[in-house]
Order: C-alpha cells, then sequence, then structure tokens
C-alpha cells in the first residue's frame, strides 16, 4: 500500500524494543551497517598553540676536516737582536817576510876626514844599493 504521502512518526520510532529514530528525527539506533558515501573533506582548521620546547638532543658525531684555509700576509720584520758574544780568539798567523834594509848613517872612521853627503845624493846610493838590484 504505497501512497505518494510522507511516513509522519509523531513521537519516534521503536523498532521491538529498540529506539532507532527520536522525535525530533534524529537517527539514536545502532551505527552498524548504516554506512554512507565519503562526505566532502572540510576546510583547513586553524593553527594551534605552540607546543613546549623539546629536550635537546644528543651532540653530533666529529665532522670531517675543512679544507686548507688561503697563505696569510707576511707579518711584519721583526726587532734586531741584541750583540752576540765575543768569538774565540784565531789562531796564530804566519810569520811575515823580512822588511827593505834600512839606509845607513854613514860610520865615522877615526882619523878619517868626515864627509856630508847631500840627501838627494844619499837617496841615489841607496836606489843603486846591491841589495836593492
Amino acid at each position: 500500500m504505497a501512497t505518494s504521502a510522507n511516513f509522519v512518526v509523531k513521537n519516534g520510532l521503536t523498532v521491538g524494543s529498540t529506539a532507532v529514530i527520536n522525535s525530533s528525527g534524529a537517527w539514536v539506533g545502532s551505527p552498524t551497517g548504516l554506512v554512507g558515501a565519503t562526505g566532502a573533506t572540510g576546510p583547513t582548521g586553524a593553527t594551534g598553540p605552540t607546543g613546549a620546547t623539546g629536550t635537546a638532543g644528543t651532540n653530533g658525531g666529529q665532522g670531517a676536516t675543512g679544507a686548507t684555509g688561503t697563505q696569510g700576509a707576511t707579518g711584519s720584520a721583526g726587532s734586531n737582536g741584541g750583540q752576540g758574544a765575543t768569538g774565540a780568539t784565531g789562531a796564530t798567523g804566519a810569520q811575515g817576510s823580512s822588511g827593505a834594509k834600512a839606509l845607513q848613517e854613514p860610520q865615522v872612521v877615526p882619523d878619517q876626514p868626515v864627509v856630508k853627503v847631500p840627501p838627494v845624493l844619499q837617496v841615489l846610493a841607496y836606489l843603486h844599493h846591491p841589495i836593492l838590484n
């Protein structure tokens, strides 16, 4: 006996002793076996508050050695050092050669007349001396 009129339940619907629809039309029965199509995704909710700071993690392992850096600038010159200690005495040198023979004054022979020779003649006599030639 189907009709085109709506089925009206005034005080809710009970099947046996179990209420399944209340007087407002809301389902109050067991949800088992009632699966509908998946609904559309709702809008994104508001961002929640920031959480508490977590505990510090453990230290990481030793990293790899870095690349060698560039050569630095040349430093300024240092100050001069102090006076060094006196060195040891050196060895004695070899004997030098004999020097030239000196001019001798004329010998005075007793009972002989003394002749004065001018200096120019003394030099000439020296230059022609057999030791020099």
